[in-house]
């Protein structure tokens, strides 16, 4: 049997490093929910724009299949994401030295401590 206080951890931590998650990817690659209108041809009335500006984005609808899977896939998932994440940071940061780009490396470096502690989060979550 699971302790009452249990479960409001892992799920603080798991949704606390999900949001880290999304503003380092938002920031690392610009995603955003919805899909930016790419032809205006179509667009005749302001009701024709919002309509276009309320479709999601490829992503959402990914999401959606996610949030159906069993946590500890979900879990998976995230941390396969996050390692990948970290991999293409440690990379550029490769780059960035081997260019001589010292303040760049280390922006790309701060980032990647701080998806590094969220995968060290995650691990501490039990499910």
């Amino acid at each position: 049997m699971v302790e009452p206080c249990q479960p409001p951890v892992a799920v603080y931590k798991v949704a606390h490093t999900l949001l880290i998650l999304f503003q380092i990817v938002r920031h690392t690659i610009g995603v955003v929910h919805t899909t930016p209108v790419k032809n205006f041809n179509d667009i005749n009335t302001v009701q024709d724009l919002i309509s276009e500006n309320e479709k999601e984005s490829p992503s959402v609808e990914i999401l959606k299949k996610v949030y159906q899977l069993d946590p500890a896939d979900g879990l998976d998932i995230v941390m396969d994401i996050l390692e990948n994440i970290k991999g293409f940071h440690n990379e550029v940061i490769k780059e960035c030295v081997k260019e001589n780009q010292i303040e760049k490396s280390l922006v790309w470096t701060y980032d990647m401590s701080v998806i590094d502690q969220c995968i060290n989060s995650l691990k501490d979550v039990e499910l």
